[in-house]
């Protein structure tokens, strides 16, 4: 036994001597080809196939048990499948294929990725005893990258420009492949209002904008010789020429009237954004009467040739007047304009500091407060239009000053006037974005101080949005203003608001009448008045300093008044001294009446709490506002159908017809009614309560409209709004008037 287990150990080691050529074996030589297809620059979300070609070149044996692993980097999300091929043998010059799929996902973070191929294959021993592992690395590269965003712009209308980052890309509707990261949206259009936010485009995600244009008011102005004629505009009384108005763009009947002289009847369109004149000569009744009058002494032939020569005439020195005026006009104009800009450069010069020149050109002197002296300069490193302030501080507040400024240079929303530098040396000054203003009726409006008072209500409610959107940017930044008022909010040629002047009110005390503190009491809330009894000022004070805008805008006059600082802040701390409601002023701004009392409350927390919550009622009031807009409109129809069927009535030629026609009147009547009852519109509503009477012969029917105007009446003393449960009675008592007329009962 032992002799035979020695004999087999010795066989074994002589067969391990044997070369591996002289026993037909040997280890196989591989080679390894490697693809990506379709290519190996993928972005997220992309497939592409791996594929492996494993051959035998050379060697004396095959490969046993061929395997490939691929190995992604430990960090990448890349996903390969299937993880490890199926072993697969390959004979002598035989190959194998060995396919993958890889994946990439979303959010992999772009670069590039090294993906490491592990080939394994076995060979067997001498007489196939024994088999030895070996494994050949390769590698494969694969660029990641993020796939592009998409954005589309839709305007509604459509011809919108569309800028990103202030270049200029096409007109809506606009589809843009761009990269990936946060963008400056800019859409323009000629009479409409410019739309900017920012927006952030993701990597393979489309983004669409559709916006709605908002058409800017159009102004119109009407002159008329003589003056002092009465406006109306769509039937609604709007004032005594000469007079501007603000309007929504569209189609307006004007009715020009004046005792005395002849109505005249204009029809005219307005376009978005338009500044329009009309310039009429209204004709006197009385010379009127009397040529009539001088006519009838004159023969028919003599009275037509007279005419045709005066017509002639005058129209000739009509024409020749008009051309020779309008030349004098123009050459007055431009000589006036240019002593004017010879002036405004001249003084801007010597009142601007020289320690500055060398860096800003002075073009124009804009105005001196109790602050600060502002110029409008080009700067002279790339001669950009800025507007340079120069306030007025010293050594103790010059730090204030650049910490507090130091606040406004990070705040960028396209409401807040951008602040681009901010220095004490070589003077104290700020360089900021210079807003060129609005033109009205030739004058150039810089800021809300000095436009025209009451605003019409669409427009004040544009202003008061745009400042509102700037102090809820600010907030969310943690920045406040606490000096918002109307000298303060600047204008850009479309309307566009801007709040300027921020973090100024935490430095020194102004020298202004009006002004004390830092901030301006007729715009002050109460607790920057008496801290003590209000507490400190917060975010609230910029919302309630907003509601004291708008109220001077719609009423003309600010919330308090006093004939002394001492009066003026004693009724704004007094917390029973209530400013008047806004349809005191003007009976059509009842909507507007508990607005105030929530944003001009005294307590802090009885205010809107928000920039949100105080958005979100300003676009209630718009709705109102554009509701009643409409309303009015289809009164205006009514009064013409009205008007129409009164004269029908007239000229009715039986009894049947007459009942017809008087039906129709009350049924135009009671629509009206209705009408005027959620206008408001008080004594209006007086009227038709009056022409009802001669609708109806029963007393107790007479008796009720006599009640009704009892109550109008009261509401118009107390300054009551018109209620629900008023209107549903009135509407039931037309309804028994018609019934009357019908000639049956309800």
């Amino acid at each position: 036994m032992n002799r035979i287990f020695v004999f087999v150990i010795l066989l074994a080691v002589a067969m391990s001597c044997i070369p591996l050529a002289s026993a037909g074996l040997g280890s196989p030589q591989l080679s390894v080809s490697v693809s990506v297809s379709p290519s190996t620059t993928l972005q997220w979300g992309d497939t592409a196939t791996l594929t492996v070609t494993v051959k035998e070149t050379g060697g004396e044996d095959w490969a046993n048990d061929v395997t490939v692993t691929p190995v992604v980097p430990q960090e990448s999300k890349i996903t390969i499948s299937p993880s490890k091929s199926q072993p697969k043998d390959i004979k002598r010059n035989g190959y194998a294929t060995f396919t993958f799929t890889i994946r990439v996902p979303e959010y992999e973070e772009p670069g590039t990725k090294t993906i490491t191929l592990l080939i394994e294959y076995g060979d067997t021993g001498a007489g196939d005893i024994g088999e030895w592992r070996y494994t050949i690395e390769r590698y494969v590269t694969l660029t990641i990258k993020k796939p592009p965003a998409t954005l589309a712009v839709e305007t509604t209308p459509d011809g919108a420009s569309v800028y990103i980052n202030d270049d200029y890309k096409g007109t809506t509707p606009l589809t843009l492949t761009l990269e990936d990261g946060t963008y400056d949206l800019k859409i323009t259009k000629d009479g409409y209002e410019t739309i900017q936010e920012t927006i952030t485009l993701y990597p393979g995600k489309t983004i669409t904008i559709t916006r709605e244009l908002k058409p800017l008011p159009a102004t119109l102005t009407i002159k008329t010789t003589p003056e002092d004629v009465s406006v109306y505009v769509n039937g609604v009384y709007k004032g005594k020429t000469p007079l501007t108005l603000t309007l929504e763009p569209g189609t307006y009947n004007l009715k020009l009237e004046k005792e005395g002289y002849e109505t005249i009847q204009i029809t005219t369109t307005l376009s978005p954004g338009e500044t329009g004149t009309i310039t009429r000569q209204l004709r006197s009744l009385l010379s009127t009467t009397t040529a009539k009058q001088q006519q009838s002494t004159r023969s028919p032939q003599s009275l037509q040739s007279a005419a045709l020569r005066v017509d002639n005439e005058r129209a000739i020195l009509a024409g020749l007047g008009a051309v020779i005026i309008m030349g004098i006009l123009v050459v007055i104009s431009r000589k006036k304009r240019a002593r004017k800009d010879k002036k405004t450069v001249k003084e801007a010069k010597e009142l601007f500091p020289s320690q500055l020149l060398k860096k800003y050109e002075p073009l124009e002197f804009l105005g001196e407060g109790g602050f600060a002296k502002v110029f409008k300069a080009k700067r002279k490193s790339d001669g950009k239009i800025v507007a340079v302030k120069i306030p007025r501080i010293d050594e103790s507040t010059s730090k204030v000053f650049l910490r507090e400024v130091g606040t406004w240079l990070h705040l960028d929303h396209p409401n807040i006037v951008k602040l681009y530098e901010a220095d004490i040396l070589p003077v104290p000054h700020l360089e900021m974005e210079f807003v060129e203003g609005v033109d009205l009726n030739g004058k150039t409006i810089r800021s809300l101080e000095e436009y025209p008072k009451p605003t019409e209500e669409g427009l004040a409610l544009k202003f008061t949005k745009g400042i509102t959107q700037a102090v809820k940017y600010a907030h969310s930044q943690n920045v406040l203003h606490r000096d918002i008022k109307p000298l303060n909010i600047l204008l850009k040629h479309d309307l566009t608001p801007k709040l300027t002047d921020w973090g100024l009110s935490k430095i020194g005390v102004t020298t202004s009448s009006k002004t004390a503190a830092g901030y301006t009491p007729l715009y002050a809330a109460p607790e920057q008045l008496l801290p003590s009894q209000y507490g400190h000022t917060d975010y609230r004070t910029d919302l309630y300093q907003i509601g004291a805008v708008l109220y001077e805008l719609l009423t003309g006059r600010p919330p308090y008044e006093g004939h002394s600082p001492a009066e003026l802040i004693g009724k704004i701390t007094d917390p029973d001294y209530i400013p008047k409601k806004p349809s005191e002023f003007n009976p059509e701004l009842y909507i507007f009446d508990s607005f105030f009392e929530k944003a001009l409350a005294k307590r802090k927390e009885d205010r809107f709490q928000s920039a949100d919550e105080m958005l979100q009622a300003l676009e209630e009031l718009e709705r109102l506002v554009k509701k009643r807009k409409e309303l009015k409109e289809t009164v205006a129809e009514l009064k013409k159908t009205l008007n129409k069927s009164q004269l029908e009535l007239k000229k009715s030629k039986s009894t049947e017809e007459a009942k017809l026609k008087t039906l129709e009147i009350l049924d135009l009547y009671q629509k009206l009614a209705a009408l005027y009852c959620e206008l408001n519109s008080k004594s209006e509503l007086l009227e038709i309560l009056e022409s009802l009477k001669y609708y109806t012969r029963k007393d107790d029917l007479k008796r009720d409209l006599e009640k009704a105007e009892e109550y109008l009446r009261s509401y118009i003393e107390e300054n009551l709004p018109i209620g629900e449960e008023f209107a549903q009675k009135l509407n039931e008592l037309i309804s028994h008037i018609k019934a009357e007329v019908k000639g049956g009962s309800l």
